[in-house]
């Protein structure tokens, strides 16, 4: 299964409401109108400890066959420990993600029992 998350705006010196978004194996983020680094990605995996239930972020280069210069980096992976660790992703350079239609591709596995849908991700346009 899949979705698309849009991101929450941030107002500069005030407060924007946020929601994390229970993930799915592959979540795409509309960097639509947005620049490279005005992008924030919170990750949370709330898979308990007791398995040692680590997720494993992967966010894949541009598919597009004439994308981006920078996609021959190839894909960049984060890991995140269970028992309510959080990461923050980014800057991310559209050079190397954003696809065509605009989208960044954020896939997410997590090891022994742990459900993909227990790690939840929220992402915020910071302001110019």
């Amino acid at each position: 299964m899949a979705q698309t998350i849009t991101a929450t705006t941030n107002v500069r010196d005030a407060a924007a409401a946020f929601a994390l978004y229970a993930a799915q194996d592959n979540n795409y983020i509309d960097f639509n109108g947005m620049q490279d680094e005005q992008v924030l990605i919170l990750v949370k995996n709330t898979n308990d400890a007791v398995a040692v239930e680590t997720a494993t972020i992967t966010i894949s280069p541009a598919p597009d066959v004439e994308g981006p210069w920078m996609r021959d980096l190839g894909t960049a992976t984060i890991t995140i420990a269970d028992a309510n660790s959080m990461k923050t992703l980014g800057p991310l350079s559209s050079a190397r993600f954003k696809g065509t239609n605009g989208l960044v591709t954020l896939n997410v596995s997590v090891t022994q029992s742990g459900t993909a849908s227990s790690v939840e991700i929220g992402v915020v346009k910071l302001p110019k």
